[in-house]
């Protein structure tokens, strides 16, 4: 299932060589790529400010943040040219005196707010450009 993602080898390593945290990582990767939506819980994360936009100074909000996915097998990581959206329920900025001066690329914790559950999805490069085409155009081609 992984090896479809990937231009480059996976090999499994044996169980018995493989520590269970790696073990659980491959499994929860093999469901993100079948299509499932992983529960998690989560205690703070640092995010990057768009140029666009930012979050609200109070109050909750959700927040979802993209990040490349990848493959850790073998004490390797492989890109699969994939998203991982790590959907983040209710969120609160941890310092709002600190994203009141921040600008665009300035990293700003956020906080859970009044649930700490976030929602782990897996999307493709396509479906995660596509916000990006419909707001800004499409990219230029060469």
């Amino acid at each position: 299932m992984i090896q479809s993602h990937s231009y480059q080898r996976i090999v499994i390593p044996a169980p018995s060589r493989t520590s269970n945290e790696e073990l659980a990582g491959i499994i929860q990767l093999a469901h993100l790529l079948q299509g499932a939506q992983i529960e998690a819980t989560w205690a703070y994360v640092d995010f990057s400010i768009p140029a666009d936009a930012g979050p609200p100074l109070e109050g909750e909000f959700s927040a979802a943040i993209l990040h490349e996915l990848n493959a850790q097998v073998g004490g390797r990581q492989i890109p699969l040219g994939m998203y991982q959206c790590v959907t983040y329920l209710a969120a609160r900025i941890a310092d709002p005196a600190e994203v009141a001066a921040a600008q665009a690329g300035d990293s700003i914790r956020l906080l859970p707010g009044s649930t700490d559950r976030a929602l782990i999805t897996a999307v493709s490069a396509a479906e995660a450009i596509a916000p990006l085409t419909e707001r800004y155009g499409a990219p230029p081609t060469r």
